[in-house]
């Protein structure tokens, strides 16, 4: 039988069969197989694919069994949360953050912005806006774009880290939020002024500015002296440098 007239055969037995028998069936061969197989792996089977789904078919009564499978397996919970959406629980939202998939962290941060998750993460996203990986920091910031004003204090915080690249990330991420990232306006002119400032920082500190007030980007620009040219050898300083770590980590690995 096809997967689909499965879940049909399965909607139309009697709910006591259902509960009593079918559902602890498939619960227990659902996470028994996710256990063994898949804890350290994005990937699931049709299989697997097709317990989830007639879980999700019969309603409320598969609801508990599929919230005991929650955060098992990284696809699950991708597909159980698009099922669940805020009601899929925090606790797990947060474990997936802090325990990413490896070359899938991407999926962690769709969770977590389908599941509409509050402050309890923003340290999480913070730590992530701290690697040194544009694209992550990109993701961290679309789910505290999501959690809005509340977590700008926090976010405005990190102007001051130490890190260029952390500093950079929080005003990219200022920038997203707009409008609702008013409150930090002076950390950010604070940022745009300060001629030691990293130069990448000041021109995304202006670009951020700019989205707040709705202005163009290009009027704020015209506050850094000589920006075009120090922008250029800022880029060509740091391309040396990133190149210069890649060649000694690649060499170290090659001995």
């Amino acid at each position: 039988s096809s997967g689909l007239a499965i879940i049909q055969e399965l909607q139309q037995m009697p709910r006591e069969k259902l509960t009593s028998e079918i559902i602890p069936a498939i619960e227990a061969e659902l996470i028994g197989s996710l256990k063994q197989d898949y804890e350290d792996s994005t990937a699931i089977t049709g299989r697997l694919l097709n317990l989830v789904s007639a879980l999700g078919a019969l309603g409320e009564d598969g609801r508990p069994s599929l919230l005991r499978a929650y955060g098992y397996d990284p696809m699950v919970d991708f597909f159980i949360t698009r099922k669940l959406g805020p009601d899929a629980p925090t606790d797990r939202v947060a474990k997936l953050l802090r325990h990413p998939p490896q070359g899938e962290y991407w999926l962690s941060y769709y969770v977590a912005a389908l599941t509409k998750p509050g402050k309890e993460v923003v340290p999480i996203l913070l730590d992530d806006m701290r690697t040194d990986e544009k694209t992550k920091g990109k993701y961290a910031s679309m789910v505290l774009d999501l959690i809005g004003a509340e977590c700008v204090p926090e976010v405005a915080e990190t102007l001051d880290d130490s890190d260029w690249f952390t500093r950079w990330s929080a005003a990219k991420t200022l920038e997203m939020m707009g409008p609702k990232a008013e409150a930090a306006l002076p950390a950010l002119e604070d940022c745009l002024k300060d001629s030691a400032e990293d130069l990448d920082v000041r021109v995304a500190a202006a670009r951020a500015i700019a989205r707040i007030k709705g202005t163009r980007p290009e009027e704020v620009y015209q506050t850094i002296s000589g920006l075009e040219s120090r922008l250029v050898d800022a880029t060509h300083e740091k391309s040396l440098a990133w190149r210069t770590e890649y060649m000694t980590r690649e060499g170290s690995r090659s001995m």
